[in-house]
């Protein structure tokens, strides 16, 4: 068993954090970068429709930012961390050390621009082509509230969502301290 004196000297003056993944990593193995979207799937048939996402996204990103597909995803508290891998399908949640490069932006854009973005696909998976320009305008401009870590509780009205849902993005490996669940 693991003592929490043993994790703080482990860690150090870095700090701690949760990560998500399908993978069964050990304590001690140092993550890297590994987000792909051209296969990131949850089990459905909306992958043109996230990798239409992904493009809005990786369009409006700062020059400054770490793109998602270069980054580890980690969360502050192990309450989202639970609630992500629930919605993922059951994963993995691991305590993590980073160093403290890390931005923050609020997941739920990600929901407000899968969600208007699947809704120009006729009952089928959107694909960027499917979207009209003054929509691709409004998702373009939600993008840039992402990577500016806005919350979309805040500039959001049509969307019902309560607090935000803050994932925090690290072009550095993290190193796993602990196996949560």
């Amino acid at each position: 068993m693991i003592k929490l004196k043993d994790i703080l000297k482990e860690v150090g003056d870095k700090q701690l954090y949760y990560h998500v993944s399908p993978t069964n990593y050990n304590v001690g193995d140092i993550i890297k970068p590994y987000f792909d979207s051209d296969k990131y799937s949850i089990g459905d048939s909306s992958a043109p429709t996230r990798k239409a996402v992904e493009t809005i996204l990786n369009k409006a990103k700062p020059s400054n930012q770490s793109s998602r597909d270069k980054s580890i995803f980690i969360f502050k508290t192990l309450p989202d961390a639970k609630q992500y891998a629930k919605d993922m399908g059951g994963r993995f949640i691991y305590l993590v050390s980073s160093s403290i490069s890390i931005s923050w932006h609020d997941m739920n854009w990600i929901d407000v621009l899968f969600g208007k973005a699947a809704g120009w696909g006729g009952g089928l998976p959107a694909t960027l082509k499917d979207i009209p320009l003054d929509s691709l305008k409004e998702l373009q401009r939600f993008a840039g509230y992402y990577w500016q870590g806005k919350s979309a509780s805040d500039l959001t009205t049509r969307y019902a969502y309560s607090s935000p849902k803050w994932e925090g993005m690290t072009k550095n490996s993290v190193k796993v301290i602990k196996k949560v669940k």
